[in-house]
């Protein structure tokens, strides 16, 4: 089992580099029985699933002076964190997992779609070639990546996982 450590750490865009460690959690996975019943699971503080949100609590608000973007990969990928509240000077990139129910643009009543078949059917906005680094024993390759977005709501799933209200 052993630790995970979720790390937060501040990075700046202009200069290309990080600044430091904003913030540090060390967890431990705790075997959970399969008898342990779902509102138990979703109630209990030592989920690994809640690593995102305590990290971001952990390293609080944005400072007035300037705007922060939160980076995450597919583990954030969670209604739960998605639907904290968010501040005007926090934004975020998360590497999505779950193919999930949105409502295209900003309106709730908006048409409804899939997030990963919307996305596939947005204009490119940008592509551009990228060198990836070699795994050992393999060459160096390059990849082709693209830009595109569009402004959705993310509906809350059929199936409550976490602690959050249940709208968009």
């Amino acid at each position: 089992r052993g630790y995970l450590c979720h790390n937060s750490l501040a990075f700046d865009p202009q200069r290309h580099e990080v600044i430091g460690l904003a913030h540090q959690i060390l967890h431990c996975r705790r075997h959970v029985g399969r008898k342990e019943k779902v509102q138990a699971k979703r109630e209990r503080a030592d989920r690994e699933s809640r690593l995102w949100t305590d990290g971001l609590t952990a390293v609080g608000p944005a400072p007035d002076s300037c705007d922060w973007v939160h980076v995450a990969d597919r583990g954030a990928d969670m209604f739960e964190f998605l639907a904290r509240p968010w501040s005007p000077q926090e934004g975020f990139v998360i590497r999505s997992k779950t193919n999930r129910v949105i409502c295209r643009g900003h309106d709730p009543q908006g048409p409804k779609d899939y997030l990963h078949t919307y996305a596939g059917t947005l204009p490119v906005q940008q592509r551009r070639e990228v060198l990836i680094a070699a795994r050992p024993g393999q060459p160096e390759r390059k990849a082709t990546v693209a830009v595109a977005f569009a402004p959705v709501l993310v509906c809350p799933p059929h199936v409550r996982r976490g602690l959050y209200e249940k709208r968009p």
